[in-house]
C-alpha cells in the first residue's frame, strides 16, 4: 500500500500529493447474507468484516479530490470506540458499556 501511495503522490501536482493518504471511507458489515468474494458491494457489508480506504472522499462529501482511492478488506477485525470493543476477531459484541 505505501509504494503505491507514494508512487500516486508522485504523480500528482500542484502540491496535491499528501491527499493520496487521507483516509477516505471506513465501514463494516452488518449483512450475515453477505457472502465475501463476490465484488466490492458485497464485500463491505458482508457480516464479521471491515472495509477502509485511502484517496478520493469527494463521493462522501469531503475534499479530496485526488484521482487515486484504495481500498481494502479486513476479515476477522478486532474495532474499538474510545478503548470499548465493538467487534473482536469478527464478533460483534453485544454492547457498548
Amino acid at each position: 500500500i505505501e509504494s503505491f501511495l507514494e508512487q500516486s503522490a508522485e504523480a500528482l501536482r500542484g502540491g496535491k500529493g499528501h491527499l493520496v493518504r487521507t483516509f477516505s471511507e471506513f465501514s463494516f458489515g452488518m449483512n450475515p447474507r453477505a457472502r465475501r468474494g463476490l465484488g466490492l458491494l458485497e464485500d463491505q457489508c458482508w457480516r464479521g468484516g471491515a472495509m477502509f480506504a485511502f484517496g478520493n472522499n469527494t463521493v462522501l462529501g469531503g475534499t479530496a479530490s485526488v484521482h487515486t482511492n484504495i481500498r481494502g478488506l479486513m476479515t476477522a477485525p478486532t474495532i474499538e470506540i474510545d478503548g470499548k470493543p465493538l467487534m473482536m476477531e469478527g464478533k460483534y459484541t453485544p454492547r457498548l458499556t
